[in-house]
């Protein structure tokens, strides 16, 4: 993998780190709800809140296990079978640790050690 593009990866890598845990002005609620309807309607903003909270987690964990590969000289490699990942697959989600094949077996809880880096 090219220089450029690596240092490109790591940027982004450390962007996904520095805004995590940011919440998305669009799902603070701080209105009280008036009757059952604005209830329910806030109830469902808060569950998008935290299953958006729990995806810039995952995100996160495994942001700074990339990151930390970057920094081994080993961010091409699979961190579970040492595989190479594929440049397609480092294109499209730069934060995986993992090989398609790994990620996939991840989540289907087929892959052990790694639970930490898997969504729940």
């Amino acid at each position: 993998m090219k220089l450029s593009k690596m240092l490109a990866i790591k940027k982004e890598l450390e962007e996904i780190i520095k805004n995590a845990g940011r919440i998305p002005d669009g799902l603070r609620v701080a209105i009280p709800p008036h009757d059952a309807y604005e209830l329910s309607q806030g109830l469902q903003i808060q569950l998008v809140a935290l299953g958006e909270a729990a995806r810039c987690d995952l995100k996160l964990r495994q942001a700074q296990v990339a990151l930390d590969q970057i920094v081994r000289g080993d961010y091409e490699r699979c961190l579970a079978c040492d595989g190479l990942k594929g440049e397609k697959r480092i294109d499209a989600v730069p934060y995986s640790p993992f090989c398609v094949r790994c990620q996939e077996l991840l989540d289907g809880h087929q892959l052990e050690g790694f639970e930490h880096l898997a969504a729940a």
